[in-house]
């Protein structure tokens, strides 16, 4: 089916699909009393960035209430020292979910920590993100950023995604294979695109979502976006304007290229509000013990038994 006037009239914004998320969170939350849920975030040789996104997690827990506990650890730390911790935290009967919140060093085994993550309390799978940082080094996004993608396109398309054609322009080593995924897991043919495919121009105007991940400013114009299109743009560079020598944040695509899609979204204004609710609802869903394996799907996707609390229907 072609995407062309596809999109809905009015598509939400980021923002307001997040601030809907979280009251619908809050009231199940308060619905279900005793103890609050706890999730327990480990920064691992954290940027400024990196605790800016972790305290506005915070924020957003505080507010639906939830609690968010962070250990800010040192990028040194020893593996058996960070298993350790993991262990005891897994352990703790007051903590419900544990989330990796940074990308783990060059001396850590990935696997090893995968494997040392107790299933029930593991919010990353369970968000749908899978161990996405620990896999590609990157954590430049944050957490819960597939599931926010997820949850915009079925915000903005009938069916969401299922039955599309999505192309995710990304490198190999950066967040691009996290987020194209999922997408096949939902029925989408989902095509990961290196910045230097030879007839990317063609691919991109044949797809009904193009999401960017480069971190390239203004590399793809409007000519690769087909009319209509659902787009995401989470490129984020810092950089002068030109003019005033102030610092501004630039996406991926060119100005004109937004004009051109259907429905679009960016990474600061719509993924990143959209990141934070959805990991709040993962860890929602393991507090209650309605994550009882690794799941893939969209903590409050229909047919899932975090939805049917948080909508106050019968599990």
């Amino acid at each position: 089916m072609s995407l062309v006037n596809d999109c809905r009239p009015h598509p939400q914004e980021g923002r307001v699909l997040a601030a809907a998320r979280a009251a619908r969170l809050q009231r199940a939350l308060a619905d279900h009393p005793g103890e609050t849920p706890c999730l327990a975030v480990l920064d691992i040789g954290s940027t400024a960035a990196d605790r800016a996104r972790t305290a506005a997690l915070q924020h957003r827990a505080q507010r639906v209430g939830l609690r968010v506990s962070v250990d800010d650890l040192p990028g040194e730390i020893g593996e058996p020292e960070l298993l350790e911790r993991i262990a005891a935290l897994g352990a703790n009967a007051d903590v419900h979910a544990i989330l990796i919140g940074t990308a783990l060093p060059d001396h850590i085994d990935p696997a090893a920590v995968r494997a040392a993550l107790p299933p029930a309390k593991d919010l990353a799978r369970a968000v749908g993100d899978g161990p996405a940082y620990a896999a590609d080094g990157d954590s430049r996004l944050p957490p819960g950023a597939a599931a926010a993608c997820r949850v915009w396109l079925g915000a903005v398309l009938p069916a969401g995604a299922f039955g599309r054609r999505a192309v995710v322009i990304g490198a190999t080593h950066g967040p691009g294979p996290a987020i194209a995924e999922p997408l096949l897991r939902d029925g989408c043919t989902a095509t990961l695109a290196h910045p230097l495919t030879r007839g990317l121009p063609a691919l991109c105007r044949a797809a009904d979502i193009v999401i960017a991940a480069l971190d390239r400013p203004k590399m793809v114009p409007e000519r690769w976006i087909r009319s209509g299109a659902a787009v995401i743009d989470l490129g984020q560079t810092r950089g002068g304007d030109g003019l005033s020598g102030r610092l501004r944040v630039v996406g991926d695509l060119q100005p004109a290229a937004a004009r051109r899609a259907g429905a679009m979204a960016s990474l600061a204004g719509d993924i990143a509000p959209l990141a934070h609710v959805c990991v709040l609802e993962a860890a929602f869903a393991l507090a209650r013990g309605q994550v009882e394996t690794p799941t893939a799907r969209d903590p409050l996707a229909p047919s899932s038994p975090a939805a049917a609390l948080v909508a106050g229907l019968a599990v």
